[in-house]
């Protein structure tokens, strides 16, 4: 894809049958593989107690969370579902928000922990 047309905002160069592979390629694979990797890596710090238990609880249902919603994402590629894919990308964007917010610190994680 020409770079320079897509700033110029010429439409014509967006193939949205392209992207829309891409994306698919994307939630089918690779978010499954990575979310794998994640929790085989929460296994490992619950195996090792690096973790306080509210911690690891709270990290799990965020992951669980980002998989569940990147499932729901896939289910909407190629339905006239616009309204909900862009629901479910709020929900995702938001979930990148407080996995930041939780990482910063064991204070901030404990605080969203308590408000939730």
């Amino acid at each position: 894809m020409n770079n320079a047309a897509i700033k110029a905002g010429d439409p014509h160069d967006y193939d949205i049958d392209k992207e829309t592979a891409a994306s698919r390629n994307m939630l089918e694979k690779r978010v499954p593989s990575e979310v794998n990797k994640i929790k085989l890596a929460l296994v490992d710090i619950d195996k090792r107690k690096a973790y306080d238990p509210w911690r690891l609880a709270l990290t799990v249902d965020l992951v669980d969370a980002i998989e569940r919603n990147c499932e729901q994402l896939l289910e909407t590629i190629y339905k006239d579902r616009l309204p909900v894919a862009a629901w479910i990308a709020r929900n995702l964007l938001e979930l990148l928000v407080w996995v930041k917010y939780c990482g910063v610190s064991r204070e901030n994680a404990w605080r969203f922990h308590e408000d939730a």
